[in-house]
């Protein structure tokens, strides 16, 4: 904290995490919530907005995939949600850690059965991983 206060002129500290252990660092030294007074809470995703994200992700990877894999993808967002399932977090790392888990699985399976050339990029309900 010394250089930031020798420094606070030339210096931005940004803090980023959820909120609740955010605030419970903050609150763990006197003196400290101060030293960062400006507060920026970002709203959790909506299940649109994370499918929005799964769809992206993949696109930007450049993989398709099938109508029953997007299907797949949002009946599971609304077994978390409506579960309140704690992996949810309405977070858009939860959907790229999905993402990657399916690529990881589809293309072990495209390596393994020798698929043809044409599936190597075609994602389907199958490489869902859970």
């Amino acid at each position: 904290m010394k250089f930031v206060e020798d420094n606070n002129d030339d210096l931005i500290v940004i803090l980023a995490g959820y909120e609740d252990k955010i605030t419970k660092m903050l609150k763990y030294s006197k003196g400290l919530e101060s030293r960062f007074p400006i507060k920026i809470t970002f709203p959790d995703y909506n299940l649109d907005e994370l499918k929005e994200i799964f769809k992206t992700t993949l696109k930007v990877r450049g993989y398709s995939f099938t109508k029953s894999l997007e299907k797949r993808f949002g009946d599971y967002l609304q077994e978390l949600a409506k579960n309140n399932h704690p992996e949810l977090e309405f977070n858009g790392r939860f959907v790229r850690n999905i993402c990657e888990e399916m690529i990881r699985k589809h293309d072990l399976k495209v390596y393994l059965n020798q698929e043809h050339i044409d599936k190597l990029m075609i994602l389907d309900v199958d490489d869902f991983p859970k």
